[in-house]
């Protein structure tokens, strides 16, 4: 069971009516598994020392195994800690991770129970099915603040755990904001709920400036858009070429002129012309890398490439035809670096957007399946608007004809008795 670990020891601060459900722990064959690596260095490591120790004593490849051996003993004791001091506390109102890197770092997220959209569970191969353990995602309206446990123990019990809480509020949150859309818009009384600003779907600490403003920051956001470039890495390969000509230059002009095959005079002038050919290439490629823009707003997705002194190719589609969305990353140095493509399937074989290049493509995806999401949330919004004010124009309608029915029955009435005056006499 996930509880048959010693407690955590990290503080949860619960509230006075918060109470703790579940304490789920990693998998002993995580443990294993980096053990495994550690103790394999360590027993060969020892093996070759004592028999070498044997035949000519302690040397210096003696001594370099000794401490080699030593530092893979220390490195399974630390990885029995940073095993032993993960945890992901459920209680009746968060899911807390608390991931700490034993002795360097410690990272802490937590959700609210009715910040969770979705948990979802993944178990890789049949032996971790039949070991019982695998990966759980807690997921929000924000994929950024999604939580990953990997090699939980029970992740079908931490799932079902967390919905036992999840649901009933998503229902009662569900039933208020309906409430609230009646009461907004059929009686005039308060507000409509709103949805979270896109913008808020990307870190702050992604949006800085950078390299004195002259590189835009990517993401950059721009009311509610946000607009992604390529990887600086892409700039750095198309601005080589201009900087490598210059560095030649110069230096080939040194060169000649310490070793007297040409005169400063002409050359001189020459070599300032050529530095300018170099100087406005490399702002070439610089504009020319800021004006590749990949544009998502709460509409449409926009693609643009525009050369500084060219043509300018502009596509463009709205999210009701977003049907799938991809990340692919090619090679190590995709993954190194952290650039990668983001592709968006549409309804169209032909009409595929990708995102090529992008930094943080993990990021990118995120912020993107947001803005769908969000779009469809406002899609579902306007169906619900079409319905109120369906059974508004039914209600008024029905209101009309009981009262043309009341009008015709008090009529009727009225006709049937005498008139006034006889009323007034008694006669």
């Amino acid at each position: 069971m996930p509880t048959t670990v010693p407690q955590i020891s990290f503080n949860i601060n619960l509230q006075s009516d918060e109470r703790v459900k579940l304490i789920a722990y990693r998998h002993w064959l995580v443990l294993a598994r980096n053990l495994s690596i550690w103790f394999t260095f360590w027993f060969f490591c020892t093996i070759i020392f004592l028999w070498r120790v044997s035949l000519v004593g302690i040397d210096t490849l003696n001594t370099v195994l000794f401490g080699a051996g030593t530092i893979f003993f220390f490195a399974m004791i630390y990885s029995y800690f940073d095993w032993r001091n993960d945890a992901l506390v459920v209680t009746n109102q968060r899911v807390i991770s608390y991931n700490s890197r034993f002795l360097i770092s410690v990272q802490r997220n937590e959700l609210y129970v009715r910040e969770i959209e979705d948990v979802k569970t993944v178990t890789e191969s049949v032996f971790s099915r039949y070991f019982d353990y695998g990966e759980i995602e807690v997921q929000t309206a924000s994929r950024l603040r999604n939580i990953a446990f990997r090699g939980i123990v029970n992740p079908t019990l931490v799932r079902d755990t967390i919905l036992e809480f999840v649901e009933p509020v998503k229902e009662e949150e569900q039933v208020g904001r309906v409430e609230q859309i009646v009461r907004a818009k059929v009686l005039k009384q308060g507000v409509l709920p709103s949805l979270p600003p896109l913008s808020d779907f990307i870190p702050p600490e992604q949006t800085g400036r950078t390299l004195l403003g002259i590189i835009p920051p990517s993401p950059e956001v721009r009311g509610n858009s946000i607009i992604w470039r390529k990887h600086w890495l892409f700039l750095f390969v198309e601005a080589a070429n201009p900087i490598l000509l210059f560095l030649i230059l110069n230096l080939s002009w040194s060169l000649l002129i310490g070793n007297d095959f040409i005169r400063s005079g002409g050359s001189l002038l020459i070599l300032a012309v050529l530095d300018l050919f170099c100087i406005a290439w490399l702002i070439y490629e610089v504009i020319d890398w800021r004006n590749d823009e990949y544009i998502v707003t709460p509409v449409n997705i926009i693609d643009i490439e525009r050369k500084p002194l060219g043509r300018e190719t502009k596509r463009e589609t709205t999210w009701d035809k977003i049907q799938n969305i991809s990340l692919n990353q090619e090679n190590l140095w995709a993954r190194i670096l952290k650039y990668g493509d983001v592709e968006l399937f549409t309804a169209g074989q032909n009409e595929n957007f990708t995102f090529r290049g992008v930094a943080a493509p993990d990021s990118v995806l995120a912020v993107i399946s947001d803005y769908r999401d969000q779009f469809e949330q406002r899609a579902r919004d306007r169906d619900f608007d079409s319905t109120l004010m369906l059974l508004q124009h039914y209600h008024k309608l029905q209101r009309e004809e009981l009262q043309v029915l009341f009008d015709d029955h008090r009529t009727h009435i009225e006709s049937k008795l005498p008139p006034p005056e006889q009323l007034e006499t008694g006669n």
